[in-house]
């Protein structure tokens, strides 16, 4: 089966401005650029998984994603984030890909094993949402090319609704190594104590 894990990033400069409280530009810049290298370590990891899709504008995620030799979509897209994944995703199912795997770029503390569970799910869309029951941290669509991105605010419910509307029951998969969203101070403070631990 052809499997595609496709991560979307905006930009490392960009990423984690709510914990400017605790962490600096140059803290926050290096703590994204890290969870990017472990996303995509991890999913190499999964043998199932054909291919990895990074899909950016910026020149700086292009550049690391290079590093490990993993594809990156870079045309001219949107700075809509569901329709520049569309355009991947079209851009996936036109080379054949059968099975989507839609990935954050700032988890963590994945795990491949967590991956590989998204993956032997068995119906045709499978979701695992955030702990906090209102984003979607992992998303997996099986030979639907008309289904429609919702990232953003209940993500994890339009989802839901979205597969249902495509006429299937999504699948929701609980894991703790993809549920973790490192947003607030109190977040910070776990991530720092479980990496500690590793």
């Amino acid at each position: 089966m052809n499997t595609w894990a496709i991560v979307p990033v905006k930009s490392f400069h960009q990423g984690k401005s709510r914990l400017s409280t605790v962490l600096s530009a140059e803290k926050r810049l290096a703590l994204t650029k890290t969870m990017f290298r472990h996303v995509i370590t991890v999913l190499k990891q999964v043998s199932a998984i054909d291919k990895i899709l990074v899909v950016s504008r910026d020149q700086t995620v292009a550049e690391l994603a290079n590093e490990f030799a993993v594809t990156v979509y870079s045309k001219e897209q949107p700075r809509n984030l569901n329709v520049a994944l569309t355009m991947a995703a079209d851009c996936a199912w036109l080379e054949n890909a059968q099975t989507l795997l839609i990935i954050p770029s700032d988890l963590g503390l994945l795990q491949a094993d967590d991956i590989e569970m998204m993956l032997a799910q068995t119906g045709r869309v499978a979701i695992c949402p955030d702990d906090r029951f209102d984003g979607t941290n992992a998303l997996l669509i099986r030979n639907l090319p008309r289904f429609q991105f919702h990232y953003g605010e209940q993500s994890f419910t339009k989802h839901l609704e979205e597969a249902t509307f495509n006429g299937h029951v999504a699948q929701v998969v609980y894991a703790d190594s993809i549920e973790f969203d490192l947003d607030t101070p109190a977040d910070w403070q776990r991530y720092q104590k479980i990496v500690a631990g590793r």
